[in-house]
């Protein structure tokens, strides 16, 4: 774990003097192997007491031996396949939007179905971001999609990273099908920046960018991006590259104002997701993410084979819904993640003209 803040000391000085200091100032920045430590008066994770966990290191790993609250009440062992968190958001943080609300059929017909993936993360400790871009490619694949329909953008540096012991493998579930495999990415390492990801939206074919969103007012668009985040930005490779808020705004006005979509569907599983979203005005477009604008999401999945988280909470929960229920709409989906996600809460923006009761599946068909 690290922070940023004055350093002080772990005796009873130091901690007396950190709490004067945060009282009296910021709040420091606090981060550990799940992610960061963000307190929001609104919308905080919401078991209110504090927990910490009792870790136990055996052979260069650890494993989890139990987790403590305030109160000392204990969590039961949890050696393989658990989440890095522990609390479920309550109902009562829902969206309520009236955006969300009442029945709507999208105008025009349906032409054609285009998707976008994007896993930009690079390295071995973001193994479950590009572990989750597969995860939903392979899902739209084995749904009917074509790879002409399928614009893949993945760093693609784990199959042969040194770390890796399955050489050539990604999966996202332990002992998993190799996800990778077959897979045909678009744009790789280096390639896989913000700019060009703007650009692949827009349209604006390049020397860097040969291969673009081809999309009309006919066209129903999926974009899911997993990555890590931070308040109104997305990051992109080693945080050189920044999606920002802006951005986000500027392009989703863009694509309508070219009539480059009839729908579109975003899929974010970022820290601060919701944070991207707050300034789209943009109509017909659906927003589902794994965390409120103020708090960081988590992973879920860990491999003690391989010693990796493999996917993120907010992806595993939206697979594992529609894998249930394969005529699951997206209303219907929001409230199931949002109950499965633990640790953050799922937020679901739409500025309208979405129809919200198209299946999920059927909408990603060709």
């Amino acid at each position: 774990m690290y922070g940023e803040a004055t350093v002080t000391g772990w005796d009873a000085l130091g901690v007396h003097t950190a709490i004067q200091d945060t009282l009296h100032g910021p709040m420091p920045w606090i981060t550990g192997a799940s992610g960061g430590l963000e307190y929001d008066e609104v919308l905080g994770v919401d078991p209110i007491a504090s927990y910490y966990a009792n870790w136990q290191v055996s052979n260069g790993t650890f494993r989890t031996v139990r987790v403590l609250d305030s109160k000392n009440s204990t969590v039961p062992d949890k050696t393989g396949g658990e989440s890095a968190g522990q609390s479920h958001a309550s109902a009562g943080l829902m969206s309520t939007s009236s955006a969300l609300a009442g029945v709507y059929s999208a105008p025009g017909e349906r032409t054609h179905f285009k998707a976008v993936i994007v896993g930009p993360s690079r390295g071995w400790a973001n193994y479950r971001h590009q572990a989750d871009a597969l995860a939903i490619y392979t899902l739209l694949r084995h749904n009917g999609v074509s790879d002409d329909d399928i614009i893949l953008m993945v760093y693609d540096d784990l199959p042969t990273l040194p770390e890796n012991p399955l050489r050539g493998d990604i999966h996202n579930i332990p002992k998993g099908q190799n996800i990778r495999a077959g897979a045909q990415a678009d744009y790789t390492g280096a390639n896989v920046t913000a700019a060009i990801f703007k650009n692949v939206m827009t349209g604006t074919r390049s020397s860097t960018t040969p291969v673009v969103l081809e999309s009309d007012a006919g066209t129903d668009v999926f974009v899911y991006i997993a990555s890590h985040g931070s308040p109104q930005n997305i990051v992109f490779g080693t945080g050189n590259s920044l999606l920002a808020t802006e951005d986000f705004t500027t392009l989703t006005n863009s694509m309508v104002k070219d009539h480059r979509y009839r729908q579109m569907a975003f899929f974010v599983d970022t820290c601060f997701g919701e944070s991207m979203a707050t300034n789209v005005t943009a109509p017909g477009i659906l927003y589902l993410t794994g965390a409120a604008r103020s708090e960081p999401s988590l992973g879920a999945v860990y491999d003690t084979d391989i010693r990796q988280w493999l996917s993120d909470e907010f992806t595993a929960g939206i697979i594992t819904s529609l894998k249930a229920n394969g005529n699951v709409t997206f209303r219907e989906l929001y409230p199931e993640v949002y109950q499965r996600v633990t640790g953050s809460h799922v937020r679901m923006i739409s500025t309208g003209k979405f129809d919200m009761d198209t299946p999920v599946l059927q909408y990603f068909k060709p």
